[in-house]
């Protein structure tokens, strides 16, 4: 895990143009990134409304961890 004791997400509110941001400490970074590890398509498919969204999630679970390993957090 990298050395970094947090990691800072940003976003535009499209409605409102105010940037938010969620700051998460070392633990809550890994503990995401477990999540994301371990989350498969068939818990996808019981939380969406078809298996277009359930693909759908799968792709952005995906591109999350991309991020987060390279961000240094990579569980195995």
């Amino acid at each position: 895990m990298s050395d970094s004791p947090h990691l800072i997400l940003t976003a535009e509110n499209p409605r409102t143009e105010q940037t938010v941001f969620a700051e998460f400490e070392r633990s809550e970074i890994w503990a995401l990134a477990q999540l994301v590890k371990r989350l498969s398509f068939n818990e996808c498919r019981a939380n969406a409304v078809d298996d277009d969204e359930a693909y759908l999630m799968t792709d952005a679970l995906a591109k999350l961890q991309r991020f987060l390993a390279g961000a240094g957090v990579a569980p195995r």
